[in-house]
Order: C-alpha cells, then sequence, then structure tokens
C-alpha cells in the first residue's frame, strides 16, 4: 500500500509539473471592477482559461462561487490570504468540477455561509495550498471520488461541520492547522480498505467531536492550541508551537530559508511581503572588537 500511494503521489505531482509548463500558458488577471484591463470576477477569469494557464487575483472581496473546470490551472492570490475573499452569497465557494485535473488553488481566504469551502466530487487530483477555510455552514473542505489530492499549508478553522471529510483514494494533509471545527478536523468516511488519508506535520486540535475520524495515518502531527489570532489575519505569535515544526525539507522552507512554520505562512508557496527575502546575514569578519571595521553581506531571494 505504501508502495501504491507514493507512486500515486508522484504520478500526479509529474502531471501537474507537465501541464503547469506548457509553453502556450497565459496569466490573467482579476481585480475588483475590473481595474486596469484585468477580468471583474474570478469566473470571468478561469471560463478565459485553457490548460495551463493562471489566474492572478488581486485584493478584494470576491462575491461568487468559484468552479475550477480546466486541467492543470493555478489560481493564486496576489497579496496576505486575509486581502483576497472568496465570499460567495450561497453554495459551496469553490468546486473542482470535471475536467479540473492537476489544478491548484493558493492563497486566499474561503468562506461559505450557506455550503462547504471547498468541494468535489470528481475523480481528479489536485492541490490547495496556503488557504485560509474558516466559518463555512458545511465542511471546510468535503472531497470524494478518486485521485490525489493535497492539503498544504492551510488553515481550517472554525467551520460548523468538519474541518475535512474525505472518502477519496488519496489525501495527504501537511503542514495545517485544523482547529475548532465543530465536528471532527479529519474524517475518513469512505470504506477503509480503500481510502487512505495521510496526515504529516499538521496541528490538528480541539475540534469539537474530536481530531480525527477513520482511517488516516498521523504520527507526526502535533495537538496544541496554535497560538494565533483570526483578527491578525492567523499570524503565529512568538511562542506558537507551530514555528520551525513542518515538514523539515529543503524543498519545504520558508521564505526566509528557515524550517517550514504550520499554517499559511509556512512553506515555499506563502505569501512574505513584496520584494526580496533575506536569507541568510554574514559578518566579516566573524568577531570584532571596539573601533575596528567590519562589513556586513546578505543573501536573499526574490520574491
Amino acid at each position: 500500500m505504501k508502495s501504491k500511494t507514493a507512486n500515486s503521489f508522484i504520478a500526479a505531482m509529474a502531471a501537474m509539473v507537465i501541464i503547469a509548463a506548457g509553453v502556450n500558458a497565459t496569466t490573467h488577471c482579476v481585480r475588483p471592477g475590473g481595474a486596469e484591463g484585468c477580468f471583474a470576477t474570478i469566473g470571468e477569469a478561469l471560463s478565459a482559461c485553457s490548460a495551463g494557464d493562471t489566474v492572478v487575483v488581486y485584493p478584494g472581496d470576491y462575491w461568487e462561487s468559484v468552479v475550477i473546470n480546466t486541467a492543470g490551472v493555478v489560481l493564486m492570490a496576489e497579496g496576505e490570504p486575509c486581502a483576497v475573499k472568496i465570499l460567495p452569497p450561497d453554495g459551496d465557494a469553490v468546486r473542482f468540477e470535471l475536467g479540473a485535473d492537476s489544478a491548484i488553488i493558493q492563497g486566499f481566504y474561503i468562506e461559505a455561509i450557506a455550503g462547504s469551502g471547498i468541494f468535489s466530487n470528481r475523480s481528479l487530483s489536485f492541490q490547495i495550498r496556503n488557504c485560509v477555510i474558516t466559518r463555512c455552514l458545511q465542511r471546510g473542505i468535503y472531497i470524494t471520488n478518486a485521485g490525489v489530492k493535497t492539503v498544504l499549508n492551510c488553515v481550517i478553522y472554525d467551520n460548523t461541520g468538519t474541518g475535512i471529510e474525505c472518502n477519496s483514494n488519496y489525501l495527504y494533509v501537511k503542514n495545517s492547522v485544523i482547529a475548532r471545527n465543530n465536528a471532527w478536523g479529519i474524517d475518513e468516511t469512505g470504506d477503509a480498505s480503500g481510502v487512505v488519508i495521510t496526515a504529516e506535520y499538521n496541528n490538528v486540535y480541539d475540534n469539537n467531536s474530536g481530531n480525527y475520524h477513520g482511517n488516516i495515518i498521523h504520527t507526526l502531527d502535533i495537538s496544541e492550541d496554535p497560538q494565533f489570532d483570526p483578527e491578525s489575519c492567523w499570524h503565529l505569535q512568538p511562542s506558537s508551537p507551530g514555528i520551525d515544526t513542518g515538514d523539515p525539507g529543503m524543498a519545504s522552507l520558508d521564505c526566509d530559508g528557515t524550517r517550514n512554520d504550520i499554517g499559511i505562512y509556512g512553506g515555499r508557496y506563502a505569501y512574505c511581503g513584496p520584494g526580496p527575502v533575506v536569507t541568510s546575514l554574514q559578518l566579516i569578519p566573524a568577531t570584532v572588537v571596539k573601533g575596528e571595521t567590519f562589513r556586513i553581506e546578505a543573501v536573499g531571494a526574490a520574491r
């Protein structure tokens, strides 16, 4: 089973890379009111997409239900997650529909007052990363049918239903906070012989029905108060157990070069502000006495 799961995951990730790297890919923009030549709604931009296109959404409140149904599309927010909001007046906030295999959604605040935050009942593989999903009337994320799904560096908090409910084949949940949902934190509802949920380096905490239910592998998770304030866009406090406790792999480092934080500000896809990020500083010489001259060399990464 482990080998099959790993191979399926690798194949899905390879498919994402191949589609996203299409030579004819186009980037579309969305701004409130259609400013600066952009689309006015996310739905309009997605309707204009071909396979492998990217949609960049600028800060604003978008009062619409979003349907993703094109292969390899990357739907990404530009700015801090709390500044780019999907707020549908009814129904689910985001739906992955037939045709959306290998699609990605990244960096949004998602709130569904009459449905689930993200829903899919199609046989698809897709990624949800660095999103806040909160205050949904139903589930935070609800996934059914086959495919490899990945939830990465998200905050799934204070939803009326379960944080994540899944009866899909394979679901990977990593570096995320799933806390204070009114039902289960992560709930596997399918046939236990065919459904595997792997949860690693998450903080699954204080969910009303319990943190886990069903066939879930979660040996690397923690369960502690995440110590963040929703009013300050879920920034971790200095004493938070989520700081530098996510995936330690080199491919998952934060933008400042440190180990992955658990939550929306962790990992390679997190918003870290405009401009370059300093990844290391060096004092030359390493030691000095009063009155001596020294220099500081900084190494940065472009954002």
